[in-house]
């Protein structure tokens, strides 16, 4: 006797998670992995260290607005961080609801990018050493790998028959 999954599987090819699936695997432990590190390494000095602290946000010495900006950081690096590891586990599980939670997750991350650039910016403008050239060249590659990302796996995850047959949409 088949079991209901080896008689979907037969009836749906292709099904599962394989394909360029993968790719949306690959890239979200990819990402999760990145933010969690950066969090780790770049972000943390800044909440655990109370002199690093003390020195961003006082008056005579921090920048106006960074500390804003530096919990605005947290929050959304710890968001692609939560946000990538529970788009993998629904993966996974083969949620139905996988591909539109996945697709507004990436928009929510979009958005968020745009909203953190432009505020940094903003605060940076306000230095004069600061290299502001170099700086919007790794914000443009930043801002043009999730538009990229939005364009190009969004349409798929609505038109693959792989992406159909495995979250049955």
């Amino acid at each position: 006797m088949e079991s209901s999954a080896e008689i979907k599987k037969e009836k749906l090819e292709p099904w599962g998670i394989g394909g360029w699936l993968i790719l949306i695997v690959l890239g979200l432990a990819f990402s999760a992995l990145t933010s969690g590190i950066y969090i780790l390494n770049d972000l943390s000095v800044f909440f655990l260290d109370k002199e690093s602290w003390d020195y961003v946000t006082s008056p005579e010495t921090g920048i106006p607005g960074l500390s804003y900006g530096l919990i605005y950081e947290l929050i959304f690096h710890s968001l692609i961080t939560i946000g990538s590891i529970y788009m993998i586990v629904i993966m996974y599980k083969m949620k139905k609801y996988f591909p539109i939670r996945l697709t507004i997750f990436w928009i929510l991350i979009l958005v968020m990018n745009l909203i953190n650039i432009i505020y940094t910016l903003s605060i940076y403008s306000q230095i004069p050493e600061f290299d502001l050239a170099s700086a919007q060249q790794g914000i443009w590659d930043s801002i043009i790998r999730n538009f990229l990302t939005c364009i190009i796996w969004i349409p798929y995850l609505f038109k693959s028959k792989r992406v159909k047959n495995t979250f049955i949409l």
